[in-house]
């Protein structure tokens, strides 16, 4: 199995919460697989963007805690800074209305070494994703789709 390193939009974090969704077992299922790969955030989590949205899902005593401290713990969490290009990030918020506050997912995705991205949040629209692998080679997977490959 190749050892792949990740960008997880809350996206998954929330699916896999919330017992209404219909998504929650794929989503939990992913989470375990990932554990086997590296996850890829925004700087240590103390000064994290992407842990401070991350939080409410994986503070004690929340379900995920549990695996957010096991990746931790096993050094499964790859810490990475950095922005993209600005022209990248004024044509995604500027023309494709791509929401800021997502930005900080796109950002580490384009500057780990395998530049996938698991989100099927709304802001995703098919002509971001196509803007995001065309122009950044970064591939963004639903949470079936990144579960294939984790596995692979």
């Amino acid at each position: 199995m190749t050892e792949y390193v990740w960008v997880i939009d809350t996206w998954v974090l929330a699916t896999a919460s919330d017992q209404r969704r219909s998504a929650l077992l794929e989503a939990l299922h992913l989470l375990l697989e990932l554990r086997n790969h590296l996850i890829a955030i925004d700087d240590i989590p103390s000064r994290s963007e992407i842990v401070r949205e991350y939080y409410p899902y994986i503070s004690p005593p929340a379900l995920l805690s549990h695996w957010w401290q096991e990746m931790i713990s096993r050094g499964r969490v790859l810490f990475l800074t950095g922005r993209m290009p600005r022209r990248h990030r004024n044509y995604l918020l500027n023309n494709l209305r791509f929401d800021l506050s997502d930005m900080k997912f796109v950002d580490v995705a384009y500057r780990s070494p395998d530049k996938f991205l698991v989100s099927e949040d709304s802001d995703y629209t098919e002509e971001v994703k196509a803007y995001l692998k065309e122009r950044l080679d970064i591939t963004t997977f639903t949470t079936a789709d990144a579960l294939e490959r984790a596995r692979s």
